[in-house]
């Protein structure tokens, strides 16, 4: 057997070497002080919130942080069966260099799993594979497992996605936001913790209530009505006579009011469907008893006097059968009489009919009027007891209220099959009811948004409103999810739904229902869960937590717990005991942060861990190195795990409502592995609050002014009805009339109120006699180019500018040169509002949709979709990208006739002004490009420098929004999203945007371009040439010296004069005339 050569660095060398990071918050928590460590954990990810703002910043859990690998040439692994598969994996220096095939990327989450197997401590092996993956792969690869003498995944179904469970409550487990799944399970040990403590305070423990549950009226002994009723009807009984293991049968009871229509019918068709259930193991294996408790005195006292004839159970049956087609109105004694000769054999036709009230004087009343004695005071019949559990029917269906029974039957019988242990209480979620999501998957059913229902009383659509009425069914689900939501509205008695058509009402499901995020989630199946944290209330919630897209994708695998192994089994009781379970495919995105939980939840609060590995068909192949930090400690990523070559970029995983800044000396956009070495300090300091104008999410096509929200007196646009405000001193904004404190550190969106004055935009925009200028920079790269662009901008102006930069992608370093940039500049650097991305463009995995995990793409998406509200009060400004150099008047922009268009941008040279040596790498020539522009006279263009008309992009952004978030998902869609998307809109049948252009000499590429351009050219853009892939730096010097080099050594100096002072073009000529090749004749260089 061949060995392997593992490459291993000195460790003591690099002990110490790597990247720390930490980050803090001014964002206080008032959480216990108590030192044990859910009260740590309590104070560290603020799960007890009331938040205060504290002088001295504290530090900050709950966060992950990712190394991702920007670039990295792969070399190709060897495929060799004959691996050394007794030795644990080791770290390997050019094990994240390796390029794996698709038959190792299938085994290596088995290959993980069999490792995590046979060691001592299986998460803690785990959690440090994942948490360093990529250094782990080349030890880790190699064929599939052979499985003899050791099965690695256990033969259920599993689901299909990932999951956690802690305390009964399932946690969903989203791969981009890791902060979400932390905060989740640990506020529910918090929300377990408190309610242990409130039992204990009242003399009980949940383990009593496990073994005895009692849910308020909803439980009722299981013989509560046996022996307490002058008679009972048994319509079946399955119990062998010689049934030598005495199996405990289910006792199932019906209670009808035979003189109501429809009572009978839906007892008769109840069972009907249970006996014609397909799996009849049941039956076989679990005794069935079936009893009817008629609340008519009469028809009970007739069925009475038929059993003393002693005649065995068919002429029971045919009464019933009988009875439940004379119920028209009023049940006369007539019809009852009538309905008793036709279920009498032929042998006692002759028999007198007896009277029915001397029948009802001597067998009594029984409990007709005081069954709630018996424990059913909020009961409305017809209803049935299973085991106990009640369930209502509706008379008015009786075929779909038989199957709702049965399936409750069912479900209980079910319940008996599990040899492997005691059983459970009923709330058992194996054996709950699903909450039906709906509408489903069916495509001929239209979807009923939240803005479809009453508005008087509803509020923001994200927050779950219970659409109530007076039936026990509603009452309990209300109680349940007030408690598992307090936020939750009830809505009773509202009008009926305005502005819906015919064909959708009919589709309206009766109450109780739930809304949220525009998804209905059907509460009439009455089989409730006992407790408010049982899954049936989780699934009805979900929605509110999840997108529209990922609630209808949801897989429908709870029935598959029904097989789950025994070993799994005793996790989904409840939330009885300290117990976590993890369903996980052991390479997934989230591997590390749920290893990391786990283990906390195990070591520091004593869990019982439960890990099941799911691995995906596909396989998987973790390439990013994650750590979490729970308790606000310093995380450190060593030096040694990271390889020794490719360019990697730090990610903080953070909620969308948290402004960092970042104070470090490394550039943690893009690094080596040899520069991965310092402290990464992050600050939380300000929360980017969202809330919303209209519950429409296309607000914007209904009005052609923009939607606008008052905040702190001054007005703040819509994004597609969503708005963004950032606090940074004060935790109280005033919106409207009405004042809103944030307690969160991750605040749930504002609701919608009237006091919040939603209307129309009425700010003016008006000239203030500058120019300006926006761009993105991101890395110390972009950064030192940044400051060379701006340079070239005010020398060539001639009027003042005001640049525009995003700060969330700089560098502390830049940030603290700022007022010394703006004296050598003269020219004023502002920051635009934060913008939170709307939750319609947040995947169900939490990631931003179409960024697909690079910053190159989130820089683009950042410059082109949120214009409208970063720039909500100026007229026109001009997109500069942070590579450019400018030698024309950017002032000349501000009047260019745009015509009805929202922005102009350049198109790539062509014609005499054609670079002939990239000719075939002109991907807007020809195939789709090429005939989704031409009918129109259009060609492709670029966003490397561009004008935007403020008033009239707000006109249209939410439909390029709303574009993008269709087109976004497609990963062959949008390959150049800043220029792309606008290029698509601008073409084919439809048009919608109109793209106006620039005149050719505000773009010079070289990659593009010809000399003869060049010598027009008012600004250069560095753009990479396809065939060369030259360094950008190199490309600067060479495309725009002398110029470029001048600017760039004066930012480096210690900017003394200003740049108009110290930066002086040749004498007798303009910095325009000095850039080899512009401005003469072709060729020239001065």
């Amino acid at each position: 057997m061949l060995k392997r050569a593992l490459l291993l660095l000195p460790l003591a060398a690099l002990a110490d070497a790597g990247l720390r990071i930490s980050v803090t918050s001014k964002f206080a928590s008032n959480a216990t002080t108590e030192n044990s460590a859910l009260d740590r954990l309590a104070r560290a990810q603020r799960l007890r919130d009331d938040l205060t703002i504290d002088e001295k910043p504290t530090a900050l859990g709950g966060w992950t942080v990712e190394v991702v690998a920007r670039s990295t040439e792969y070399e190709k692994v060897e495929e060799n069966d004959e691996v050394d598969d007794e030795a644990a994996a080791e770290i390997s220096v050019d094990s994240p260099q390796l390029e794996l095939s698709e038959k190792r990327i299938r085994a290596l989450p088995y290959r993980v799993a069999r490792d995590v197997k046979r060691h001592d401590d299986p998460l803690k092996r785990w959690r440090i594979l994942t948490e360093d993956f990529p250094a782990y792969r080349k030890g880790l690869a190699g064929p599939m497992p052979k499985l003899s003498g050791e099965k690695l995944v256990e033969g259920w179904a599993m689901p299909s996605t990932d999951h956690l469970w802690v305390c009964g409550t399932d946690v969903v487990v989203r791969k981009h936001a890791p902060y979400d799944v932390v905060r989740d399970a640990f506020r529910a040990v918090d929300v377990h913790e408190n309610r242990v403590a409130e039992l204990g305070q009242v003399g009980l423990s949940l383990e009593d209530l496990a073994a005895k549950p009692k849910p308020p009226a909803r439980l009722v002994p299981v013989n509560a009505l046996d022996g307490g009723v002058a008679q009972v009807y048994e319509l079946y009984d399955t119990r062998w006579d010689d049934d030598e293991e005495q199996r405990e049968p289910v006792r199932v009871q019906f209670v009808v009011d035979p003189s109501r229509k429809g009572h009978v019918s839906a007892m008769l068709e109840s069972i009907k469907k249970f006996w014609d259930l397909e799996d009849e193991t049941i039956r076989e294996n679990t005794p069935v008893i079936i009893k009817g408790y008629l609340l008519d005195a009469r028809c009970r006292a007739a069925l009475a006097w038929l059993q003393s004839l002693t005649r065995p159970y068919p002429a029971k049956r045919r009464f019933l059968e009988a009875l439940q087609f004379r119920v028209y109105g009023d049940l006369e004694d007539a019809h009852i009489l009538s309905s008793l000769k036709k279920a009498m054999d032929k042998k006692d036709k002759n028999v007198p009919l007896p009277d029915l009230q001397e029948l009802v004087n001597r067998i009594g009343p029984g409990f007709d009027e005081d069954y709630a004695s018996y424990g059913l005071e909020s009961a409305s019949p017809p209803f049935l007891l299973a085991d106990g559990r009640l369930v209502e029917l509706d008379p008015s269906e009786p075929e779909n209220a038989g199957a709702t029974a049965a399936a409750a039957i069912d479900r209980v019988a079910n319940r008996h099959i599990d040899d492997e242990g005691d059983s459970a209480p009923f709330y058992h979620p194996i054996l709950t009811p699903r909450v039906r999501i709906w509408p489903e998957s069916d495509t001929t059913k239209e979807r009923l948004f939240s803005h479809e229902f009453p508005t008087a009383d509803a509020p923001d659509p994200r927050v779950p409103t219970l659409y109530a009425d007076e039936s026990s069914s509603s009452q309990a689900w209300e109680r349940a999810l007030l408690v598992a939501r307090p936020d939750t509205v009830v809505v009773r008695d509202a009008p009926p739904p305005k502005k819906v058509s015919k064909k959708k009402r009919k589709l309206l499901m009766k109450r109780p229902f739930l809304a949220c995020r525009g998804i209905v989630t059907e509460l009439t199946e009455t089989a409730f869960p006992a407790t408010h944290h049982a899954p049936a209330v989780t699934a009805a919630l979900l929605p509110c937590a999840r997108t529209l897209a990922a609630v209808d994708d949801r897989p429908t695998w709870e029935p598959a717990l029904h097989a789950a192994p025994s070993q799994l089994k005793h996790v989904f009781k409840g939330d009885t005991y300290k117990e976590a379970l993890a369903v996980v495919d052991p390479v997934a995105r989230a591997a590390p942060v749920v290893a990391r939980i786990l283990e906390v939840l195990r070591d520091d609060l004593g869990f019982s861990v439960t890990l099941a590995f799911a691995p995906r068909p596909e396989g998987g192949d973790l390439r990013t190195w994650a750590r979490t930090s729970m308790y606000g400690e310093e995380v450190l990523i060593p030096q040694r795990v990271l390889g020794t070559s490719g360019k990697m970029r730090l990610a903080l995983r953070k909620p969308e409502t948290w402004r960092l800044s970042t104070d470090t000396d490394v550039d943690v956009s893009n690094f080596s592995p040899s520069e991965a070495d310092g402290v990464v300090s992050y600050d939380v300091d300000a929360l980017v609050v969202q809330g919303k104008t209209s519950r429409k999410r296309f607000a914007a096509f209904e009005d052609v002014h923009k939607r606008c929200v008052v905040v702190n007196g001054r007005e703040v646009p819509s994004l597609n009805g969503d708005y963004s405000i950032t606090l940074e001193d004060d935790l109280t904004a005033r919106i409207g009339s009405s004042n809103v404190t944030i307690r969160e550190m991750h605040p749930h969106a504002l609701p919608l109120r009237s006091a919040y004055e939603v209307g129309n935009c009425t700010a003016t925009k008006s000239d203030d006699g500058r120019v300006h200028v926006f761009s993105v920079a991101s890395g110390s790269m972009y950064e030192r180019l940044l400051r060379v662009m701006m340079g070239s901008v005010v020398l060539h102006a001639s009027k003042p500018v005001t640049f525009w930069l995003l700060r969330e992608f700089l560098s502390s370093t830049f940030l603290e040169d700022v007022p010394a940039l703006e004296r050598a500049l003269e020219a004023q650097i502002r920051f635009p509002p934060a913008i939170s991305w709307p939750e319609f463009l947040i995947d169900g995995e939490g990631a931003k949709i179409g960024i697909r995990d690079d910053l190159q793409r989130l820089v683009w998406a950042s410059k082109l979709l949120f214009l409208d509200g970063l720039f909500h009060a100026h007229q026109r400004i001009v997109f500069v990208d942070a590579d450019a150099v400018v030698v024309g008047d950017v002032a000349e922009l501000l009047t260019l006739n745009l015509g009805m268009a929202p922005y102009a941008m350049a198109p790539f040279c062509s014609g005499e002004n054609m670079n002939e040596a990239t000719k075939g790498h002109r991907f807007w020539e020809s195939g789709f490009w090429q005939n989704h522009l031409e009918p129109h006279n259009e060609t492709y263009k670029i966003s490397a420098l561009f004008v935007v008309d403020i008033s009239t992009f707000g006109m249209i952004g939410d439909g390029l929004r709303t574009t993008y978030q269709y087109m976004g998902p497609d990963a062959n869609s949008l390959q150049n999203l800043d220029q792309d998307l606008p290029n698509y809109l601008n073409g084919g049948d439809r048009r919608s945007v109109a793209l106006a252009s620039l005149p050719q000499e505000w773009l010079y590429c070289e990659s593009w371009c010809n000399a003869r351009a060049k010598a027009k050219a008012k600004a250069f853009d560095m753009c990479q040439n396809p065939a060369t892939k030259e360094y950008k730096l190199d490309v600067a010097r060479r495309v725009a010296d002398p110029l470029w080099s001048a600017l760039d050594g004066y930012f480096a100096s210690t900017m003394a004069e200003p740049v108009s002072v110290a930066v002086r073009a040749p004498a007798g000529s303009s910095w325009k005339w000095s850039v080899r090749g512009a401005g003469g004749s072709a060729g020239d260089e001065l």
